[in-house]
């Protein structure tokens, strides 16, 4: 449930890091390779249903969700051979579940670029031969010991066919999440384990200047928009299999001024500080529910008058699952979950009202918990 900040050297990566953390972490300077050691923070996401769950059971406290972010140093051409602090970079990029990549969208002569120039297309394209080559080879160096990890256990046999599979197509310069759609859910863990760099899925992020804001990027994040729309049609086309969800669409954000922002406590200020911008939402909420979509992660909700408190599982996950994201003594013990949808909690008014009106419902183990639940209670036994 990790997410990894990529891009080249000074497109400001850190600085969004550190706007996205609402903390100075990241070393942000105007100068290549500022960030070495990879710096990693929880991002909270505003979550304006668990504010309305705790107004409602009047809530001494109140605790929100987060996605983890890793700032990665930056990549430049040659990284999947050692260039700069490329094998940094992919080692630190292996334990993330998705990649944010930070691309440059604003003309600055005072900001040094590592290519001397801002191009948004060439820049994503450096990136993803860098990561496409780094899973090339990793693949031909696993592929001489296929037939030994294919008669291992059925695992070793998906990834040895995987493994042939991908070759081709890395080879041929494509992503290996142009297949991801045809790996079936029970199949995904494994899938997931090949620790390739390019079936993590993946969200751009164009860093624009303090005057694009208001109009949601320039000329350069609409570049972005049509090439990443046509290379990705053009990678599904040439892979031959089928039709593929496209990824999510590019987001446009100034890194320097969200980070600002992000260090204002008072809603107020927030809220006049957008409007001097022309905006009236961060453009960092969008990015972080974004973030949390690519990770695969929900949140589902406790509340009473002690506490509100979201909890965060995986997209797919059961009740019994969602048990073991408190505790696992509750997940091992797991009988059956008392479950209502936040919209219908609200509505009614109060827990007694919801169940009263019989909208509180009495799910067991296999029950796939839904967007925006609240469970009131977990029923389970005592080792």
């Amino acid at each position: 449930m990790r997410a990894g900040l990529v891009g080249l050297p000074n497109v400001g990566k850190s600085t969004l890091f550190n706007a996205l953390c609402r903390a100075q972490l990241s070393q942000a300077s105007n100068f290549p390779f500022c960030t070495i050691k990879p710096m990693t923070a929880d991002a909270l996401i505003r979550d304006p249903l668990l504010s309305r769950l705790a107004a409602q059971s009047r809530s001494s406290r109140v605790l929100g969700w987060t996605v983890q972010l890793k700032d990665i140093a930056g990549l430049i051409k040659g990284a999947s051979s050692g260039a700069g602090l490329g094998n940094a970079f992919l080692a630190d990029i292996r334990d993330t579940g998705a990649i944010i990549q930070v691309v440059r969208c604003f003309e600055d002569p005072e900001v040094i670029h590592v290519d001397s120039t801002a191009d948004p297309l060439r820049d994503i394209a450096t990136i993803e031969t860098e990561l496409i080559l780094a899973d090339l080879q990793s693949v031909e160096k696993r592929l001489g010991g296929a037939k030994k990890l294919a008669a291992k256990s059925p695992e070793g046999a998906l990834h040895a066919r995987w493994l042939a599979q991908l070759q081709p197509l890395l080879a041929a310069g494509l992503p290996a999440r142009v297949v991801a759609h045809t790996v079936d859910t029970r199949e995904q863990p494994a899938w997931e384990r090949l620790q390739l760099l390019t079936t993590k899925p993946m969200l751009i992020a164009c860093n624009v200047a303090e005057g694009d804001m208001a109009a949601g990027g320039n000329a350069m994040t609409a570049a972005v928009v049509d090439f990443m729309q046509s290379r990705w049609a053009a990678q599904v086309a040439e892979a031959g299999c089928g039709a593929a969800p496209p990824p999510p669409a590019p987001a446009p954000v100034c890194a320097k001024v969200e980070e600002e922002l992000a260090l204002i406590a008072d809603e107020g200020e927030r809220a006049s500080f957008l409007e001097a911008y022309g905006l009236r939402r961060s453009a960092l909420e969008g990015l972080l529910e974004g973030t949390a979509a690519l990770l695969g992660v929900m949140p589902f909700y406790t509340t009473g008058a002690e506490e509100t408190r979201a909890w965060t599982v995986k997209r797919g996950a059961t009740a019994q699952q969602a048990a073991g994201a408190i505790h696992s003594d509750m997940e091992t013990g797991f009988i059956r979950a008392e479950v209502v949808a936040a919209a219908e909690l609200l509505a009614a008014g109060s827990e007694a009202a919801a169940k009263a009106a019989g909208k509180v419902r009495s799910e067991g183990k296999a029950y796939v918990m839904k967007e925006a639940e609240v469970v009131l209670e977990f029923h389970f036994k005592c080792k």
